[in-house]
């Protein structure tokens, strides 16, 4: 049996500065935007660090700009256009 098969790619967090948060009903409908943004693993919005951290396997450029349009279309501001990126899992 090929070894490769069983061998999951890390995840890698970043973080979003987001605006627009004004009180703790804001940060689920963060999170779930950017959780349905395909490759996105998971999400965690922070109203006092105005930050959503992401956990996903993709943090390229075209999926951070699809995460930050989702943040958008759920009425936030991203405030940048990079993921600030942390260590890889």
């Amino acid at each position: 049996m090929n070894a490769s098969a069983f061998l999951v790619p890390l995840s890698s967090t970043g973080s979003i500065p987001i605006t627009v948060m004004t009180c703790a009903s804001c940060v689920l409908p963060v999170e779930r935007a950017i959780a349905a943004v395909p490759g996105g693993l998971s999400a965690n919005a922070s109203l006092a660090t105005e930050l959503a951290t992401i956990i996903a396997a993709d943090t390229s450029p075209s999926q951070t700009a699809a995460i930050e349009l989702a943040i958008t279309k759920a009425d936030y501001a991203p405030e940048t256009a990079t993921m600030m990126r942390g260590a890889a899992q």
